[in-house]
Order: structure tokens, then C-alpha cells, then sequence
């Protein structure tokens, strides 16, 4: 019984290799339409591969420059009377886990790693921990006509948002895209909004 289980086994990979075989050309040419298929779905008209972020427009604002961060945690950083005017100006894409840790005398950090990561091996010896970010802007007349919202292409990991002190929400993921409606939260025209998120 054995013997015959193993020859009906033999006979059905060599079943499967002769497939292979005798569909070669068919599997090279799904193999092509597949690779063209990928490259028109990211080739951008512009040339670029990839997310093309949104032109600066009437209706697209990039909002990627001018952040305030501030690595580690700030009780209070959320509310709008928050005084954030210590805090470093950047622009983003920003990640401040890959940053040079502050020399040690133990020779226990190199750049942005070091033996005293809480994570060890498992984050790569990066340390973990909070950083926050705020952003000061001010929408015209014109834009205070419109629904207004603000969206993320990713924030590591476990993000909350807030706008003029007002909760948006908690993100858990930190490799997804996500957005939030400020419409309802904005202030009058002219006034300083206040987006903070932390990180």
C-alpha cells in the first residue's frame, strides 16, 4: 500500500513538472503581462514611480513643511494654548527613531542605535519612545467654504490626532494611509489652527 501511495505521488509531481513544462511560454507571458500590468499601475504621467504626492493647488495644499517636533512626551501638547515655541521647526517625512542618540560614556549608543533600546534586537537596538508634532496654519475665506481635511500617508504606530484641541482619533497601524475631517473644528478665517499630533 505504501509503495503504491508513494509511485501515485511520484506520478503526480512529475505530472506537475511535465505542466510546467509543456506551459513555459504561457507562464513567461502572464509573467510579462503581469510585470506591465505593475509598472503602468505605478508609472505616474510625469515619470515618476510611485505615490506622486498632490500638486499644490486650489484644491490639494501640501502640508509638509514648517512642523513643529518635539521627541518625547509633552503633557498638554495637544491643547491650543500649548507653548510649543521651543520645539524644532522641520519638515516632513520625519522619523525620529532613526536619529543619533545623545553620546554616552558607556560607549552603549552608535548614531541612532544603542544597547539600551528597550525593543533590543527586536526594533534593531533603535530607540522607541513618543515623539509630537504641530503644525500652526491659516485658512482663507475661500477655504473656510470648502470641507477641509487632513491626510497622513503613514505615522509609526500607534498615532492621535488632535485639531484646535479637539480629539480626531487614534490610528493603530503605522504602515497605512489615513485621514481626518477638520471641516467641523476649524476656526474662523484668518485665525491660527493648531494640528498636533503625537506618535
Amino acid at each position: 500500500m505504501t509503495e503504491r501511495l508513494e509511485t501515485c505521488m511520484l506520478g503526480t509531481k512529475a505530472n506537475i513538472y511535465a505542466m510546467i513544462r509543456n506551459n513555459l511560454e504561457w507562464i513567461r507571458f502572464v509573467f510579462v503581462l503581469m510585470t506591465i500590468c505593475f509598472f503602468l499601475c505605478t508609472h505616474s504621467l510625469n515619470g515618476q514611480i510611485g505615490f506622486v504626492p498632490p500638486d499644490d493647488n486650489a484644491r490639494d495644499r501640501l502640508f509638509d513643511s514648517g512642523c513643529l517636533f518635539y521627541r518625547g512626551d509633552a503633557m498638554g501638547a495637544e491643547l491650543s494654548n500649548f507653548n510649543d515655541k521651543d520645539w524644532r521647526r522641520l519638515d516632513l517625512p520625519h522619523d525620529w527613531s532613526i536619529e543619533d542618540v545623545p553620546v554616552s560614556e558607556d560607549n552603549l549608543a552608535i548614531g541612532p542605535f544603542s544597547k539600551k533600546s528597550p525593543g533590543t534586537f527586536n526594533t534593531g537596538y533603535f530607540m522607541s519612545g513618543k515623539g509630537w508634532y504641530r503644525k500652526h496654519f491659516r485658512l482663507s475665506k475661500q477655504e473656510m467654504q470648502m470641507q477641509i481635511s487632513v491626510s497622513f500617508d503613514g505615522i509609526f504606530m500607534n498615532s492621535e490626532v488632535w485639531i484646535n484641541g479637539k480629539y480626531l482619533g487614534l490610528h493603530p497601524n503605522g504602515y497605512t494611509p489615513f485621514y481626518y475631517d477638520l471641516t467641523g473644528y476649524l476656526r474662523q478665517a484668518g485665525e491660527e489652527n493648531i494640528l498636533s499630533v503625537k506618535g
